[in-house]
C-alpha cells in the first residue's frame, strides 16, 4: 500500500527536512541580497557576530575576576571591622581594670592621709574613664557593642611602694598593647582606630612617668616622704 502511494514514512520525514532546509537557504539568500543592496555583505555581518561572541567570551572571565575581587574586598572590610571592635573591647577591659584598681588605691591613700597619692590616683582614674568613653564611641561607630568586662580583678595591695609599682606595670602593659594594636590595625587600614590607639599610648606613657617619679621619691626619701604628706593634710585640717 505504501509502495503504491510512492513514499514511505521515512521518505516523508526526509522530504520535510529537505523543505525546511530549502526555506532556510532561501531566507539566507534573500537576507544576503537585501544586505548587499544596503552596502553590507553577509560576510561582514558574520564578522560582527563573530567579533561580538569573541569579545563576550574574552570579557566574561575578566568580569568574573573583577567581581570576585570586589566581593573579597567587601569581606575583608567586614572582617577588619570585626577585628577592630574586638581589639577596642580588649582596650575597654584594660581601662576598666585600671579604673577599678586606681580607685581602690585612691580610697586607701585617702583613708591613710596620703593626700598627694590619693589625688594622683583619683585624677588618673578620671582620665582612664575618658579613655573608656573614647573607645566606647569608636566601637559603637563601627557597629559593635561595648563589653564592660575588666581584664582582671582588683589586686588588694596596701603598701604604697607596691601600689606604685603595680600602677607602673599596668601602664607599661597598656603602652605596649596600644602600640601593638595600632600596628595591627594600621595594616588593616583602619586609620581612625590606629590614631586612637596611638593617642592613648602617648597618654599612658605620661601616667607611667608620673608613677615612676613618685616611686623614685619613695625610694629616695623613704617613710619621711609619706609622713610629710600626712602632716600636710593634718595642718590643712587644723587651719580649716
Amino acid at each position: 500500500l505504501e509502495t503504491r502511494r510512492g513514499a514511505s514514512v521515512q521518505s516523508g520525514e526526509y522530504c520535510l527536512w529537505v523543505k525546511i532546509f530549502g526555506v532556510l537557504v532561501l531566507g539566507i539568500k534573500y537576507y544576503a541580497t537585501v544586505e548587499t543592496r544596503r552596502g553590507t555583505s553577509l560576510i561582514l555581518l558574520y564578522w560582527h557576530v563573530s567579533c561580538g561572541m569573541f569579545f563576550y567570551y574574552l570579557a566574561k572571565p575578566i568580569l568574573i575576576y573583577i567581581v570576585s575581587i570586589i566581593i573579597t574586598d567587601i569581606k575583608s572590610i567586614i572582617m577588619n571591622k570585626i577585628h577592630s571592635i574586638e581589639l577596642l573591647n580588649k582596650a575597654v577591659g584594660d581601662e576598666l581594670q585600671s579604673i577599678h584598681q586606681y580607685l581602690y588605691f585612691h580610697f586607701h591613700f585617702e583613708d591613710r592621709g596620703y593626700e598627694m597619692f590619693s589625688k594622683l590616683f583619683e585624677q588618673i582614674s578620671i582620665v582612664e574613664m575618658k579613655h573608656l568613653e573614647l573607645l566606647a564611641d569608636r566601637i559603637l561607630f563601627l557597629g559593635g557593642d561595648v563589653e564592660l568586662r575588666p581584664t582582671k580583678g582588683v589586686e588588694k595591695i596596701n603598701e604604697p611602694k607596691l601600689m606604685l609599682e603595680l600602677a607602673k606595670k599596668m601602664e607599661s602593659e597598656s603602652v605596649r598593647n596600644y602600640n601593638e594594636w595600632a600596628k595591627i590595625i594600621g595594616e588593616e587600614l583602619d586609620v581612625v582606630t590606629k590614631r586612637l590607639f596611638e593617642e592613648l599610648a602617648e597618654q599612658e606613657e605620661t601616667h607611667y612617668n608620673e608613677f615612676d617619679i613618685e616611686t623614685d621619691n619613695c625610694n629616695d626619701f623613704g617613710d619621711i616622704y609619706l609622713a610629710l604628706q600626712s602632716m600636710k593634710r593634718c595642718n590643712k585640717k587644723s587651719a580649716e
